[in-house]
Formats: structure tokens, sequence, C-alpha cells
């Protein structure tokens, strides 16, 4: 369910940069990475079947990680990476992954008493 909802934020996001609508900056890239962020949390859990906090702390780490990552990286960049990976650091990727995986986690715990 949190993979699903994740896919289809995220799809939206996407959908929502390429038609060029208002707030396009803040759809595509920051809700993207809220999707991006989630998405990660439902495949560590699915994968791994860990705890929580386990799933939750691979997941920022990955997150943090590949946005780190992107300090270092050249700036002309293809299409592919730019979807995967990013095409540049920015500081507010980190929130809007905080707010992906506290998402993700939100809706593990409604579908654990559920």
């Amino acid at each position: 369910m949190i993979a699903a909802a994740a896919l289809a934020l995220g799809a939206a996001s996407w959908a929502w940069g390429r038609l060029d609508w208002p707030a396009r900056t803040l759809v595509r890239g920051h809700l993207g990475d809220v999707a991006a962020a989630a998405l990660v949390y439902a495949i560590v859990a699915g994968i791994s079947g860990a705890r929580r906090k386990t799933c939750t702390g691979v997941a920022l780490a990955i997150a943090v990680i590949i946005e780190l990552a992107q300090r270092h990286a050249p700036s002309e960049v293809g299409t592919a990476r730019a979807l995967t990976l990013g095409a540049r650091f920015d500081p507010w990727d980190l929130v809007a992954y905080l707010a992906g995986v506290a998402l993700a986690v939100a809706g593990d715990r409604g579908r654990a008493r559920g």
C-alpha cells in the first residue's frame, strides 16, 4: 500500500512538472522527493521485513547518501540519472526525504493497526 501510494504521488508530481503547471519546481522537485523516500522505505521494509526503526534508519541513510553524493557529481546529468538520483544538491531535499519517510512510517503504523 505504501509503495503504491508513493508511486502514485511520484507519477503525479512528474506529470505536474512535465505539464509545466504552476508551482512546477515545488511539486516536481519536492513532492517527488517525498514520494521517492516513501518508496525507499516501502522497499526496505518489504525486502528485509526488519523492524520499523531499522527500516526508517536505512531509508533515511540511503536518501542522505544520495543527496550528499550530488554535491560532488558533475553538473551535466542525463535524464535517467536526474529521475533516479537527482541532478543537484539541495538541502531542502533532505527535508522532503524526512517528510516522505515520516509519512511512510505513519502509513506503516496504520497498516499494522488495521
